[in-house]
C-alpha cells in the first residue's frame, strides 16, 4: 500500500503457474491485473513503492532464473526495467528502498545487497563485516 495515496494497493497472488500482480486505485473497489514483463511462471516475493511516488514499484523474485530478480516500474506497473544487474542467482525475498539517500537493499537466501541509486544495476554485498550469510526475509531501514 502506498503510504502517501492509500488508494494506491499492489498485491501478488500465486498458484503452480507462478505469480499474478494486481493494483488498485481506487482502495480495493477494483483491481486490475498487472504483468511484470514475460515472467509469468515467477514467484513473486515482495513488493514495495515510494512513499513519494507510487506509481514508482519494485518487484522481486524467488527462484534461480538467472537475471529475473528484481525489476522496477515507474508508472504504476504498465512498463518495466529489470534492476537485476550483478545480483547473483540466488532467491531475493525482500526489498526495502531508502528514499532519504535513494538506495536499495534487497534480502536474499544469503545476505543482504545494496544498489547505490534508483538508477544503477550494480548491486554489491552489504555486511559491514559483520553480517552473516544468513536468509533475510525481511528488511526495516532505521
Amino acid at each position: 500500500m502506498s503510504y502517501n495515496n492509500p488508494n494506491i494497493i499492489y498485491f501478488s497472488t500465486r498458484n503452480s503457474s507462478g505469480s499474478k500482480l494486481f493494483k488498485t486505485t481506487n482502495g480495493g473497489s477494483s483491481w486490475a491485473q498487472i504483468g511484470v514483463g514475460a515472467l509469468p511462471d515467477l514467484i513473486i516475493t515482495d513488493i514495495a513503492t515510494l512513499d513519494s511516488e507510487p506509481n514508482t514499484v519494485w518487484v522481486t523474485f524467488s527462484g534461480t532464473s538467472a537475471s529475473n530478480k528484481v525489476f522496477r516500474s515507474t508508472n504504476g506497473g504498465s512498463t518495466w526495467s529489470n534492476r537485476s544487474g550483478t545480483l547473483p542467482n540466488i532467491p531475493v525475498n525482500c526489498i526495502i528502498l531508502d528514499e532519504n539517500v535513494e538506495e536499495v537493499y534487497a534480502g536474499l537466501d544469503f545476505g543482504v545487497y545494496k544498489l547505490p541509486s534508483y538508477t544503477s544495476t550494480t548491486w554489491s554485498l552489504f555486511n559491514n563485516n559483520s553480517l552473516p550469510y544468513v536468509y533475510v526475509k525481511e528488511l526495516e531501514i532505521h
